[in-house]
């Protein structure tokens, strides 16, 4: 603006300079006004991703300031008047899974309050048997029980018996049970989309792998899944780690993890274990992991594959279960491994899921 002869004839010293603030810089006869955000230091300015896209398609950024855009929870730095840096950071809000999250005074949509200790299940499975007010995960979201029953499918499709815990609001989500974490992205400004996220239990996930992740998760460590890869774990139980996928595939695989149960291998030649897969689901199973564990619970083996194992046992698999086989005569088939009442082991396999 220009100078209007005006004199200013009180000053007084500001301890910080605040986003909010407003310095004006004379030069000869004209008067600059210089937004504090673009002299403050780890100052940002919050908006919307709509009206700083219109910042930015009128050149209108302050150059080098950061963006906080609130309704995509991404930092992202200015380049220029009409460019942003791709490499920005995702306010990550993310599910429970080690089950240190706060689920006291939870109010969802249809007025139902979670108690005040809330127990997070983990990962939602056709076996679990909630109480209501239990929160289980699915899709890396929360869902509340509501009834103290499970239903047959999974709660996203299961309204009957599960509610939505939403973590949108970033002002309640971390009261919902979310764990907050600032994770490294590259975002693509235009396209409103993460290429790429990276967290700190060095995972490393890009395209269209992003979305369906399970991030947050320190079972889930050390993957590098990038290119066009479709890699999706989000319902995973179990350990998920040091994969390295970085070429384009439509590799979409799923991984659970379940209990034995009773088995007395010493008498019993083998056992069943329900595996709750759909009729197209079971079929795409690979990758089976069976460890067993002897009765004192200080000594776990695999059960080797191979029906002529003299060292263990082997499986079969069909419509509806896992058959697991210790061979007679074999290292199991002992009264080391003959307690009832006690989970034998696990099995773990990865399938790709409807």
């Amino acid at each position: 603006m220009a100078n209007t002869g005006k004199t200013i004839k009180q000053f007084s010293l500001a301890t910080a300079v605040l986003p909010t603030d407003g310095i004006l810089i004379q030069r000869g006869d004209v008067y600059y006004y210089v937004a504090g955000v673009s002299l403050t230091s780890g100052a940002y300015v919050e908006d919307t991703y709509a009206n700083v896209a219109t910042l930015k398609s009128g050149g209108n950024l302050n150059r080098k300031a950061s963006y906080y855009l609130t309704d995509k929870f991404v930092f992202v730095d200015s380049l220029e008047s009409n460019k942003s840096e791709m490499k920005g950071t995702f306010f990550a809000r993310n599910a429970d899974f080690q089950g240190n999250g706060i689920y006291s005074g939870i109010t969802i949509a249809n007025g139902f309050t979670v108690n005040a200790t809330g127990t997070n299940l983990g990962v939602w499975t056709i076996a679990l048997a909630p109480a209501s007010g239990d929160v289980s995960i699915w899709n890396n979201t929360h869902y509340l029980n509501i009834t103290g029953a499970n239903g047959g499918t999974n709660p996203s499709t299961d309204g009957t018996n599960w509610e939505l815990v939403a973590n949108t609001d970033i002002l309640l989500a971390n009261t919902f049970g979310y764990i907050y974490e600032y994770d490294e992205i590259k975002y693509d400004f235009d396209g409103d989309v993460i290429l790429k996220r990276s967290d700190k239990r060095a995972n490393e996930v890009g395209n269209a792998s992003v979305d369906i992740f399970q991030w947050g998760n320190d079972l889930v460590s050390g993957n590098i899944i990038l290119g066009n890869t479709v890699y999706d774990n989000q319902n995973q139980t179990g350990t998920d780690s040091n994969k390295v996928i970085t070429y384009g595939s439509d590799v979409s695989y799923a991984k659970k993890t379940l209990n034995i149960g009773d088995w007395n291998m010493d008498t019993t030649t083998g056992v069943p274990v329900t595996h709750s897969l759909s009729a197209t689901e079971w079929k795409t199973i690979k990758n089976v992991y069976v460890i067993i564990r002897n009765d004192t619970d200080d000594l776990y083996r695999a059960l080797n594959i191979g029906t002529t194992s003299v060292n263990s046992g082997y499986y079969t698999i069909n419509a509806t279960t896992i058959d697991l086989y210790r061979i007679t005569a074999g290292l199991f088939d002992s009264t080391a491994y003959d307690s009832t009442s006690y989970n034998r082991g696990f099995v773990t396999f990865e399938y790709i899921a409807d």
